[in-house]
Formats: C-alpha cells, sequence, structure tokens
C-alpha cells in the first residue's frame, strides 16, 4: 500500500466517524425528545483471521444497516449511512466507480421496512451536504446515483427529512 493509498483510507474512515457522530446526534435528540424510544449501531459479523502480526478482521456475513431501533409508538427503525461525493442504489448501477454503494442486502432491509410501515432512512453526507430521507423518497437520479445537488433541493423542504 502507497502512502498515498493509507491517506486516502485514514482521511476516509474520519470523514466517515464524522458522518456516524452527526447520525447518532440526530437519534440521540429524537431519543431525549421522546420521538425515538431506542436504537443501536450494527454492523457485519466479523472474525479474527491469521495469528501475530498478521492477525486481522474480516467480515463474514453481509453488512446489515447501520442502525436499528424503534419509534416511540412502536414501529421498527432502521439508518443506513453513506457519506462521499455520490452515492449508488445499486453495484450494478455504480460499475467499477468507487463511490459508497447501498448494497442488496441493506436495500432489501430498507425497501421491508418502509413495505411494513416503519420507519427506513438514508442518511448521507455527500460533499458536505447532509440529509436524513426517508428510503421511499430519495431522490435517485435516473443512472442509479445520489449526488449533494439533490441534496440542496430536498433542504427546501424540511417535512421530507423529519423522523416519523
Amino acid at each position: 500500500m502507497t502512502a498515498a493509498n493509507a491517506q486516502r483510507g485514514r482521511t476516509a474512515r474520519t470523514n466517515g466517524a464524522a458522518t456516524e457522530g452527526w447520525v447518532h446526534g440526530l437519534l440521540e435528540a429524537h431519543r431525549v425528545g421522546g420521538q425515538v424510544a431506542w436504537w443501536a449501531q450494527t454492523g457485519p459479523v466479523t472474525r479474527y483471521v491469521g495469528k501475530g502480526a498478521a492477525l486481522r478482521i474480516v467480515a463474514v456475513s453481509p453488512g446489515a444497516c447501520d442502525v436499528v431501533g424503534a419509534l416511540a409508538d412502536g414501529r421498527v427503525l432502521v439508518v443506513e449511512i453513506k457519506h462521499g461525493s455520490r452515492v449508488w442504489r445499486s453495484r450494478a448501477e455504480a460499475g467499477a466507480r468507487r463511490d459508497p454503494v447501498v448494497a442488496d442486502a441493506q436495500r432489501a432491509r430498507l425497501d421491508a421496512t418502509a413495505r411494513c410501515g416503519g420507519a427506513a432512512y438514508l442518511a448521507v453526507d455527500l460533499s458536505g451536504h447532509r440529509a436524513l430521507i426517508p428510503w421511499a423518497s430519495v431522490p435517485w437520479s435516473a443512472d442509479g446515483s445520489l449526488d449533494a445537488d439533490k441534496l440542496i433541493v430536498l433542504s427546501y423542504d424540511k417535512r421530507k427529512l423529519s423522523l416519523g
């Protein structure tokens, strides 16, 4: 790995942690305010592989959505968090691009939650523009992508971005 690649990885982790912190702050504020009963950060099932200096952690199952919980009215809450300059609805639409993608298992969980009356959200930080968007209302472009320009339009109607 080159020094430049290592630096890009560190920057991506830092930005990802900041985006997760923003979402966690929103959820905690809604919990304190009484709209969210509980929430928890989730991740893929992992295992340790190797020994000594070669010891590493690897994912052994598809990652679930980043946050699960319940709203105060009893509905399930599911949130997938993405950050970058653009996010893609599927790997097929993203092709060889390195932008974040909503994985098949994540899309299936969000679809099922929304279909059953739960609260399913895509939380995004795209080029510094943040939004918590109801999954059924994500303004995907015709090519299956979402970028900051779409978020700027959404920000004018905050009612579309509230929990519930």
